[in-house]
């Protein structure tokens, strides 16, 4: 696969830029918490936050729950979400040349994204504490859009702020939602899977490029 033409480059964050520090189960317990206290009990083994959250709306939506108490309902998951986030942030460490990848690709004159899942204020303090943050272009976090990964739209909203066309642009993301996100919206992905399991699961969603370091992204482009 050629990448002559790409004008930009989109990151995901946890995973990808950053060694995720956050704890799921306890973010996927309060979920399930809430969703409970609504008379909705969401089988929460094997599925991700999201997937949890839009099947407790499914079945709130069946039960006939109104679109505002939904929204009021969101509004306590996501004050949950940040604060699981929130408090693991002095945890986080770099993944191995993170910081030197976007400074080189700054440096070739292609533009910067960040489309991730996690909060708006967890997102901009990690990038201003590891230094990443003086080369990225757009930032796009949970909380910035209606429609969060994996919904394409997410990573099309980036796009549109960054001023390039879809089909000139690259996405790199660590799992195989980051994947189908970015075959539903069009764009070009590479996976970098951080444990050998993750690759197998990208191969056989026909991931045809992974990156063993952020680094090999600079040879790809070059």
């Amino acid at each position: 696969m050629g990448f002559s033409g790409i004008r930009a480059v989109i990151f995901d964050l946890d995973g990808t830029l950053i060694h995720s520090t956050i704890d799921y189960r306890k973010m996927v317990s309060g979920v399930s918490e809430i969703l409970r206290s609504h008379g909705v009990e969401v089988d929460s083994s094997q599925r991700r936050i999201w997937e949890i959250t839009q099947r407790g709306e499914e079945m709130l939506m069946e039960m006939g729950c109104e679109p505002s108490q939904w929204e009021e309902i969101m509004r306590n998951i996501t004050e949950v979400l940040n604060a699981v986030e929130m408090e693991n942030i002095d945890k986080i460490t770099v993944i191995e040349d993170a910081r030197e990848t976007l400074e080189s690709l700054k440096g070739m004159g292609l533009k910067i994204g960040i489309a991730t899942r996690s909060c708006n204020a967890y997102t901009r303090e990690i990038l201003r504490r590891t230094g990443m943050g003086n080369f990225v272009d757009v930032l796009l976090a949970r909380d910035d859009t209606p429609h969060p990964k994996p919904d394409p739209r997410h990573l099309l909203q980036v796009i549109e702020a960054l001023r390039v066309p879809p089909d000139k642009t690259l996405f790199i993301g660590d799992t195989t939602t980051d994947l189908r996100t970015a075959k539903e919206a069009g764009v070009i992905f590479i996976g970098f899977p951080t444990r050998p399991e993750w690759a197998e699961r990208f191969r056989q969603e026909g991931c045809e490029t992974l990156l063993k370091s952020l680094k090999q992204l600079l040879d790809l482009l070059r």
